[in-house]
């Protein structure tokens, strides 16, 4: 975070792209990082709710999801 230049605490609001903090954390604990399948899956949904926003996003879902 120090070195991204972002105060420690800005940490809850990570941007689709900053899953290196993630991987991070990950590795100090000694667990492994994130999936690349999942990374693209979350890029995916942070992608979508930039574009169309929050709003009516069940209805979105329900059209063509279900």
């Amino acid at each position: 975070m120090e070195e991204a230049g972002r105060p420690k605490y800005q940490t809850h609001s990570l941007h689709f792209d900053e899953f290196g903090y993630l991987d991070w954390l990950a590795a100090q604990v000694g667990e492994p990082g994130m999936d690349e399948g999942l990374k693209e899956i979350f890029r995916t949904l942070f992608k979508f709710f930039a574009d169309k926003g929050w709003a009516g996003f069940r209805e979105l879902f329900l059209e063509n999801c279900l």
